[in-house]
C-alpha cells in the first residue's frame, strides 16, 4: 500500500479540489464529467482490490492516495449534477466522513473549507438554503472527528486490556508450572518421607504437619482449578 506524509495529501487534496473546479469550469471537458466520474470510481475500486481489501471496506485507507480519487470523483459527481441543488449533494456528509477518517483533523477542515469555496465558485445563487447546505460542512465534520476520537479511545483501550490479559495468563502459566513442576513433587515427597520413616509414625507434631501439607494442597488445586475456570471464560467471551 502507497502511503503518503500528512503535507504531501494535504496538497495533493487541494490540488484535487482546484482540478476538479477546473474541469467544470471548461465547457469541453464538463460534457465528460459523469464518465470520468465513472472511470475514478473504478480505479478506486480496483486499488481496494489490488490491497486485498474485504468487499465492505468502502473507506479509503489512512494515509493512502484513496482519499484523493474518492475526493475528486464526488466533487465531479455533485458539481456536474447540480452542484449545491444537487440529488446527490448529500454525497458531501459522506465526502466529509472519508476525510475524517482517512486524514488529519487539520487537513479535513482545510479541505472543507476547499469544498465550501468550491461549491460557492462555481456560480451558485446563495439562498438561505444554500447557505445553510455550506454552513452543516464545518458542523458536520466536527461531529465526524469526535466520533473518530472516540472511536480511537475505544479501540485503544481495547488493545490495552488484549495486552493485560496476555501478561496475566503468562504469569498463570509461570505460576502452574512452578506449583506442577516443584512445588507439588516437594510436598509429596515430604509427605512420602514423613510416612515412611518408623519414628516420625507416633509423632502428633509430624501429623500436624502432614494435615497441615494436606490443607496446603487443596488450596493449590483450588487455586488452579479457578485460574483455568477463569481463563477459559475469558477464552468463551473473545
Amino acid at each position: 500500500m502507497l502511503r503518503t506524509t500528512a503535507f504531501i495529501q494535504t496538497t495533493l487534496l487541494l490540488i484535487t479540489v482546484l482540478i476538479a473546479y477546473l474541469w467544470l469550469k471548461t465547457p469541453s471537458l464538463f460534457q465528460y464529467s459523469l464518465q470520468i466520474f465513472a472511470l475514478s470510481i473504478l480505479i478506486y475500486f480496483i486499488g481496494k482490490r489490488l490491497t486485498k481489501a474485504k468487499i465492505w471496506h468502502l473507506a479509503p485507507t489512512e494515509k493512502s492516495p484513496e482519499i484523493i480519487i474518492a475526493s475528486f470523483a464526488l466533487l465531479l459527481l455533485i458539481g456536474a449534477t447540480g452542484n449545491t441543488n444537487s440529488v446527490f449533494f448529500p454525497l458531501s456528509y459522506l465526502h466529509l466522513f472519508f476525510l475524517a477518517f482517512s486524514t488529519r483533523a487539520t487537513t479535513a477542515f482545510l479541505m472543507t473549507g476547499a469544498i465550501i469555496w468550491f461549491h460557492y465558485s462555481l456560480g451558485i445563487n446563495l439562498d438561505l438554503k444554500t447557505m445553510s447546505d455550506l454552513a452543516t460542512l464545518p458542523l458536520i465534520l466536527t461531529f465526524f472527528l469526535f466520533a473518530k476520537k472516540q472511536y480511537q479511545e475505544v479501540i485503544k483501550k481495547n488493545y490495552q486490556l488484549e495486552q493485560e490479559k496476555a501478561i496475566i495468563g503468562q504469569e498463570n502459566q509461570e505460576i502452574d508450572f512452578f506449583i506442577n513442576s516443584f512445588l507439588k513433587p516437594k510436598l509429596n515427597f515430604v509427605k512420602q518421607t514423613l510416612s515412611s520413616s518408623p519414628q516420625f509414625q507416633a509423632s502428633q507434631e509430624i501429623n500436624d504437619i502432614k494435615q497441615a501439607v494436606d490443607v496446603f494442597e487443596q488450596h493449590i488445586d483450588e487455586y488452579t482449578k479457578e485460574a483455568k475456570n477463569q481463563t477459559a471464560n475469558e477464552t468463551s467471551k473473545n
